[in-house]
């Protein structure tokens, strides 16, 4: 695909060996203390079904060998899932998340193929069958101007194809948004909270990070620095070169990029990582004064 709003660099198809990837589950291994978690990323890692079969083989061969309790997660546009590759995702546990913007209008708004397509049938078509063997898959969703006003509808349809655990997030850094692209924002906001109401009141079951998370803030706030961002703390991720990265958005080949890079995976961390730790957990000048500090998790 090429979403419109990606934060990922251009696609140049760097492959990581597998020498590689085994070096950065046996990192995690070592530093997880007894639990470790491997996710795919991409890109589209199920591009590479087969290497990330081998690789959930050896995490969980090298987990056996050290009494380490072992976790997957993988991040997909789902587009290529069929029932091999689910059945083989429920047998290992791996909890995936799902890219899925809302109804159509919604999703084609930004997530187009590579001939400029919207993809909302690709996912559509498999989306049963993605419930029937993983019906706790999480749906990511990414709220922009070009998709806001489909908001409230969006999660509509979403809870009506049995979809129970959205996630979504809005990105602000989109130079399309104004006062009116807000203003539509804030109506599908209040119009969804009364709905999150009316479900919850049915006694419902699900998770919607829109309204979960701040309620979730507002009953342990507040919140110290960092608490929210992890920024090479407890995870870590690696570039197909072996590189390590304080999470998955600095991955990249920008000039810019070498700035957070903190290690590599034949040698471990370099002395780079606690100082950016100690940096994250620093007050955020842009924000002083703001009365959602200790809440606020962007």
């Amino acid at each position: 695909l090429r979403c419109r709003y990606c934060y990922a660099p251009a696609k140049k198809r760097h492959t990581m060996s597998e020498d590689v990837a085994r070096q950065a589950i046996d990192l995690a291994i070592e530093r997880g203390k007894k639990t470790a978690c491997v996710s795919f990323f991409g890109g589209e890692p199920l591009l590479y079904f087969d290497f990330v079969r081998r690789l959930c083989d050896y995490a969980a061969m090298q987990a056996a060998r050290s009494k380490t309790q072992m976790h997957y997660r993988l991040s997909t546009n789902g587009t290529l899932f069929d029932e091999e590759i689910l059945r083989f995702c429920r047998s290992r546990d791996i909890l995936f998340a799902v890219s899925l913007d809302g109804n159509q209008a919604a999703h084609d708004a930004e997530r187009r193929t590579v001939d400029d397509q919207g993809s909302f049938a690709l996912i559509d078509e498999r989306l049963d069958m993605i419930l029937e063997y993983c019906p706790k898959t999480v749906f990511t969703s990414v709220i922009t101007p070009n998709n806001v006003a489909h908001l409230y509808d969006s999660v509509v349809s979403m809870w009506q194809r049995g979809i129970r655990f959205m996630a979504h997030q809005v990105e602000f850094t989109h130079p399309g948004w104004d006062r009116a692209a807000f203003e539509i924002l804030r109506d599908n906001y209040e119009k969804l909270s009364r709905w999150y109401l009316q479900t919850t009141a049915k006694n419902e079951y699900f998770f919607m990070n829109l309204f979960d998370e701040k309620i979730k803030t507002h009953a342990q706030s507040p919140f110290d620095l960092g608490g929210v961002c992890d920024f090479g703390s407890k995870k870590f991720s690696v570039a197909p070169d072996g590189r390590i990265f304080p999470c998955v958005r600095f991955v990249s080949d920008a000039p810019d990029a070498e700035t957070y890079c903190i290690g590599h995976v034949e040698s471990g961390f370099t002395p780079r990582a606690k100082k950016l730790q100690v940096l994250n957990k620093q007050p955020r000048e842009q924000c002083a004064g703001c009365a959602l500090i200790g809440r606020c998790t962007n």
